[in-house]
């Protein structure tokens, strides 16, 4: 019993190890997006709950790739939230990791109802593994990375349960929420800027500056806004002009911050929430 009892304990570390590797609370957003566009699209409860489950592994499993990949980068950052960096043997512990998650990923997708989310959660997975690889590594590349976070955050966890939408529509709301989150995701690289600019990332900040990076976030926040003015018919929703408006100023303000406060990045966050349910 008392054998059984410490194998119990142990795989529970283990199990502990790997999650916080994956580092789920980090995708929270997203998740908070489905549940939105969920509630406003009538889509199933069932194909809601395999469909962020999926959304949730897949993110844990790239984001092990990532861990690995910025090992150098995490420890000139002094970035704790990478537990590779106090893991003697991190590169068995991240394998053990990915291998399990992955095989629960793949059980997963066998639920998944369509071969449209079951095609975008395998290409959530690449896109991952391109971003971190160090053959493509499109996360040293600038603007690029930008979007490609903008994708995966945002635009695949919204297809995968607002299927029932005319596609010409799907990808043109994507698109308008992909622009507005970018604006955000460009302020995260402010934390990360001293470790990229020795390892050579060339990130939109360490490319261009804090200015120029502000000037991007506010044009890519205003042409969101100009899309969804002009393709979603929403000029004549003055809540819509007050939320945008309101997200923009946000923008700016936690770029002149370099990225810090907790509060208002909160508030951003709310705010596009609100923008993804009045425009999905």
């Amino acid at each position: 019993m008392r054998q059984f009892v410490t194998s119990a304990s142990s795989f529970y570390k283990r199990m502990d190890t790997w999650i916080s590797l994956g580092r789920p609370q980090n995708i929270r957003r997203s998740l908070l997006l489905m549940l939105l566009i969920t509630y406003k699209h009538h889509t199933r409860f069932s194909a809601l709950i395999v469909g962020m489950l999926g959304i949730l592994l897949a993110y844990m499993l790239v984001t092990i790739l990532n861990n690995l990949a910025d090992r150098k980068v995490d420890k000139l950052n002094k970035r704790k939230e990478n537990l590779l960096l106090y893991i003697k043997d991190y590169k068995h512990e991240a394998r053990t990791a990915f291998l399990c998650l992955g095989f629960i990923f793949c059980i997963n997708i066998l639920f998944v109802a369509g071969w449209l989310p079951k095609l975008l959660l395998l290409v959530l997975v690449m896109l991952g593994w391109a971003y971190s690889d160090k053959r493509i590594s499109i996360q040293s590349r600038g603007l690029w990375a930008t979007a490609l976070l903008a994708a995966c955050y945002v635009a695949i966890p919204y297809i995968i349960v607002a299927t029932g939408a005319e596609v010409d529509l799907l990808v043109v709301r994507a698109l308008v929420l992909c622009l507005f989150a970018s604006s955000l995701l460009l302020a995260k690289d402010y934390k990360d800027e001293y470790g990229d600019r020795i390892v050579g990332k060339r990130t939109p900040l360490v490319r261009y500056g804090q200015n120029v990076t502000t000037l991007l976030a506010v044009v890519l926040c205003t042409l969101g806004f100009g899309l969804s003015l002009w393709l979603l018919d929403l000029y004549s929703s003055i809540i819509f002009y007050f939320i945008g408006i309101s997200f923009l100023v946000c923008v700016v303000v936690i770029h002149r911050h370099r990225g810090s406060g907790a509060v208002l990045k909160a508030l951003a966050s709310v705010l596009f929430l609100g923008i993804v349910y009045i425009s999905g």
